[in-house]
């Protein structure tokens, strides 16, 4: 019947319904020509494989070490882009794993999204290592750092988190080499911070 529709939702097995934009020969008794039909129809799916490359995947953090607190404490040697930036980098494992999973989570969907996350930073530099003078005898107290100057922010050009010490640069005057302790202080709230002066 002109009018029926049943040929668009039943396959044909006819080889004329079959055969449009097909590469196979004409149907043969010939059993030598089926070899050609099946590498054609192999050949088909060579452009819908998968193209694999390989990827060097390197870990330039240094692992996380735990002080007598089980606070995990991280480092990072201070470059020329640190110093000239005065902005600490956080890889994001680092961030999800060590600050993220303690802060709230409209915290991080504000950092996630652009804004800058206002923090404090105590600096224990004097009391564990006496400061630049090495003079302490278990007097100095910690050092607080907060304001406008002191967050955590994620960095919209290249997706990468940062801590912004601009203070406590401006106070400890680190050198190219010099290591920064930190850690997220659960019990406190705060970044804990140790400059260790080793530069030049």
């Amino acid at each position: 019947m002109n009018g029926s529709s049943t040929t668009d939702d039943v396959p044909q097995s006819s080889s004329a319904s079959s055969s449009a934009g097909s590469f196979s020969p004409p149907e043969s008794s010939d059993q030598n020509n089926q070899a050609p039909a099946e590498d054609a129809e192999r050949a088909q799916n060579i452009p819908h494989e998968v193209e694999r490359e390989p990827v060097d995947i390197q870990d330039e953090d240094p692992l996380p070490q735990s002080d007598s607190h089980g606070h995990t404490t991280l480092y990072n040697v201070v470059d020329e882009f640190v110093l000239e930036t005065e902005k600490l980098p956080v890889r994001d494992n680092i961030a999800l794993d060590n600050m993220f999973r303690h802060w709230p989570t409209s915290v991080v969907q504000n950092i996630q999204a652009g804004h800058k996350h206002y923090v404090t930073i105590r600096d224990d530099t004097d009391r564990n290592h006496g400061g630049s003078d090495g003079d302490n005898n278990g007097v100095n107290g910690p050092l607080y750092f907060f304001g406008l100057n002191v967050y955590f922010a994620k960095c919209q050009r290249t997706g990468h988190y940062f801590l912004n010490m601009s203070d406590v640069f401006l106070a400890r005057q680190p050198k190219v080499g010099d290591i920064i302790l930190f850690k997220w202080d659960i019990q406190k709230g705060c970044f804990a911070m140790e400059h260790v002066s080793v530069g030049n």
